[in-house]
């Protein structure tokens, strides 16, 4: 069980701390190293206690990793009013589930266990206690030593709920003493004289350290720390890895608004530029268009499977081949540009693609790294919903960015040249009707609001061989 009180989670995005609490969720219910084992999971379930302030794709996210949701009041007094924790009271909810559950594991949302899973070791500890009958129907309560504080660390627990524990905590909590870590004092002071109930969780189940090298070490089981703000390494590396497998599950069944971050291979420089890049919640597509499937250079499939491959490399973004898409009927003479916009209007950024990256079939995408400069690109015209590369000397376009604020102006411009050119009698478009109407007027709808991509920027080359396929950026 882990807790989720308020976060700073907007619309369609999340914060680090609901982004940890969807990570947990799928380590222990699908990672391979850690998830529960077939005897676990029949009688164990993943509970995320929230409460009222959580936003409702985070629940669904949550839910769809399949944890079960637990709606809680928050617990606070007087004498919290103003503090970092003061809503870590609420933790206390899990005694009121008494009835509910014989034994309750609970788990910070910032605690991870990225290579074991702790669950037989742990309820070991319940078992042993249990093992003399004279404790069977005593209170028991588990927990580790803080590493800094005189007291127990509250990040990992292992107790049998009880509503009269429940009522005592809080009536415990409600005498005034303020610490730095409030719920901590108050459950050490009650279970130090609670006669035989406590029994110490060794720390390595709750790791914490600031010492890179000692955090590195490989000792931890449970490793205690927000792993989003700490340059740990090795540790960075088995989180970046479960994070990146949590967020291809996620695509794989194309639930996009509540992604956990892209955490890319390397180092943790690495993820503090995309970190900080400040679109880093934001979901990203690349769609490979087709406009003349005649004159498809010789290596299109192997820049395809590349661009795929990139895509893929710790599941940054989503890849959409045209060629694998529904054709238009021939008969509709519908432009290629106009069926490629539809889907990414439709399918892609109306259900849950930020936005989307469109290279030219003639486009050879040049970054060659597995860590794809997507998010600079966005972020160096974050006010534009509209982004044309200026290829060939400034007079061609080997590809655009188009971002879901640029739907409604969008649509609105298919709208107009259905009105404009299509043949309602014939049931097809106009002769003479194509790609570079529709260009032109992309172009025209965004005129002086759109970006030009700068070749700083870039993630594609054309060949000036190539260049005359490219639509033209001065369309006439």
């Amino acid at each position: 069980m882990t807790l989720l009180t308020s976060t700073s989670a907007t619309l369609d995005s999340l914060d680090f701390y609901s982004a940890n609490a969807i990570l947990q969720a799928f380590m222990f219910l699908h990672y391979n190293e850690t998830r529960f084992t077939e005897s676990q999971s029949a009688n164990t379930e993943f509970v995320v206690m929230i409460t009222l302030q959580i936003a409702q794709h985070v629940r669904a996210a949550l839910l769809e990793m399949g944890a079960r949701l637990i709606v809680v009041p928050v617990l606070s007094n007087r004498h919290m009013k103003g503090h970092r924790y003061r809503d870590v009271f609420t933790k206390f909810q899990a005694w009121r589930l008494e009835g509910a559950y014989d034994s309750i594991l609970y788990v910070d949302v910032d605690l991870l266990f990225l290579q074991t899973n702790p669950v037989d070791d742990l309820w070991a500890l319940l078992e042993d206690h249990e093992r003399v009958a004279a404790n069977k129907r005593k209170p028991f309560f588990a927990a580790a030593r803080d590493k800094w504080q005189r007291t127990i660390n509250s990040g990992l627990l292992l107790f049998r709920p009880s509503l009269t524990d429940f009522k005592a905590l809080v009536r415990l909590a409600e005498t005034g003493t303020v610490s730095q870590f409030p719920d901590q004092t108050v459950l050490d002071a009650y279970w130090k004289n609670v006669s035989g109930a406590y029994t110490e969780i060794p720390a390595t189940y709750n790791f914490m350290s600031l010492n890179a090298a000692r955090f590195d070490s490989g000792d931890q089981i449970g490793s205690h720390f927000k792993f989003w703000d700490q340059p740990f390494a090795a540790s960075y590396v088995l989180w970046q890895g479960a994070m990146a497998a949590a967020r291809r599950h996620q695509l794989r069944r194309l639930r996009c608004r509540a992604l956990v971050p892209v955490a890319p291979d390397g180092d943790f420089a690495q993820w503090k530029a995309v970190r900080d890049s400040g679109v880093l919640f934001e979901t990203i597509a690349l769609f490979s268009l087709v406009r003349d499937s005649t004159r498809l250079p010789v290596s299109y499939a192997a820049e395809v499977a590349h661009r795929q491959h990139m895509a893929d490399s710790f599941a940054q973004a989503l890849h959409v081949d045209h060629r694998d898409l529904p054709r238009a009927p021939a008969r509709t003479r519908t432009p290629p540009l106009l069926h490629a916009l539809r889907h990414i209007l439709r399918d892609l950024l109306a259900a849950c693609v930020s936005w989307v990256a469109v290279f030219d079939q003639h486009a050879v995408l040049s970054v060659r790294r597995q860590v794809l400069p997507l998010h600079a690109a966005r972020v160096k015209n974050r006010t534009r919903t509209l982004g044309v590369y200026w290829d060939c000397a400034g007079t061609r376009a080997g590809g655009f960015w188009i971002h879901r604020e640029a739907m409604g102006l969008t649509m609105q411009m298919m709208e107009d040249l259905d009105v404009l050119y299509w043949d309602a009698g014939k049931g097809r478009y106009v002769e003479g009707f194509g790609d570079e109407v529709v260009w032109k007027a992309l172009l025209d709808t965004f005129a002086g609001s759109m970006a030009f991509v700068s070749s700083k920027w870039y993630l594609h080359q054309v060949p000036g061989s190539m260049c005359n396929g490219l639509l033209p950026i001065d369309a006439e």
